[in-house]
């Protein structure tokens, strides 16, 4: 039988003014009250954030006496990271070409702030392992609103363990539907997803393998005039380098029940991990209707430009 590994889970939170995003409202005290609900589970938790959450983030820690396994690291600017990267992001998000190429024109993912972000999950993983903060030999990012504060898992004294699996040294990652090897730019056009952003899993000895990978996808998106949130850029990672990885289907959010925590209680009672066929089937339905009416939407500027 494989030894169970022990987890540092990684984390962030940057307040990029996601609470004036039309149809993505969060505010800061939202996922504050998101992050709690996780927030007692007993692994080593790094945390990225601003200065000014630095107190409320490691308080939160403290009152589940965690305090001694708990690293707050407070980044000044996020946007020192990668300056010219955030700045060909802006570029992209206000080219008309792309502005007209995306399907939902008010997705978060269109615009440099979000993506960018996303993009800096995977610099919070390589940090914390190139400055030692990881004492174990295995990776988890977790979301800081992970679970959405009781969306999936109902139960948040269930959180409230130590979260080990007996991985192998590969890098965990799932989906809710099967990669169907759409071309990247259909992805991007569409805003399909085939990539969940949390939890996924990384040993220690392949990060800086998988930092590359991510870097690279990026980099090829910026190339073609593309930006996209993380979850395109890890199906990227995974298609460059498919024997790195594990790659399953489970729900939202269920690779933690899936891996190492069957004891999390789900609103559904979702046993199987795995999203059911009802929902896949609406999934499918959801991505078909919007496909249909952005092509209706191309037949009518088409008929009223061109056969008036």
């Amino acid at each position: 039988m494989k030894k169970n590994r022990e987890l540092t889970i990684v984390t962030a939170y940057f307040d990029i003014g996601r609470d004036k995003f039309k149809g993505y409202e969060r505010g800061n005290n939202k996922y504050i009250n998101y992050f709690k609900f996780w927030a007692r589970i007993k692994n080593n938790v790094i945390i990225y954030t601003e200065k000014r959450f630095k107190d409320e983030i490691l308080d939160v820690r403290k009152g589940f006496g965690l305090e001694d396994k708990t690293q707050v690291i407070v980044v000044d600017d996020i946007y020192k990271i990668y300056p010219d990267i955030y700045k060909r992001m802006q570029e992209i998000e206000n080219d008309e070409c792309y502005k007209k190429y995306r399907y939902i024109k008010n997705n978060l993912d269109n615009t440099a702030k979000y993506d960018y972000i996303m993009l800096l999950k995977t610099w919070c993983l390589m940090d914390a392992v190139d400055k030692k903060y990881v004492k174990t030999d295995m990776l988890a990012w977790l979301d800081f609103g992970f679970n959405h504060g009781g969306i999936a898992y109902t139960h948040e004294e269930d959180f409230d363990f130590l979260w080990t699996y007996p991985f192998e040294d590969k890098i965990y990652l799932s989906s809710v539907v099967k990669d169907r090897n759409q071309p990247i730019f259909q992805i991007v056009e569409n805003g399909e997803v085939y990539m969940s952003g949390a939890p996924y899993m990384v040993p220690v000895k392949l990060m800086k393998e998988f930092y590359d990978l991510v870097m690279e996808a990026i980099n090829s998106l910026l190339d073609v005039g593309f930006i996209d949130d993380d979850q395109t850029l890890l199906l990227m990672a995974y298609r460059k380098k498919k024997e790195l990885f594990v790659y399953k289907q489970f729900d939202w959010f269920m690779p933690l029940k899936g891996y190492g925590a069957g004891h999390l209680r789900t609103k559904d009672n979702n046993d199987g991990y795995k999203a059911k066929l009802k929902d896949r089937l609406l999934y499918r339905y959801r991505i078909n209707k919007r496909n249909r009416r952005y092509l209706k939407g191309i037949k009518d500027i088409f008929l009223k430009d061109y056969l008036d």
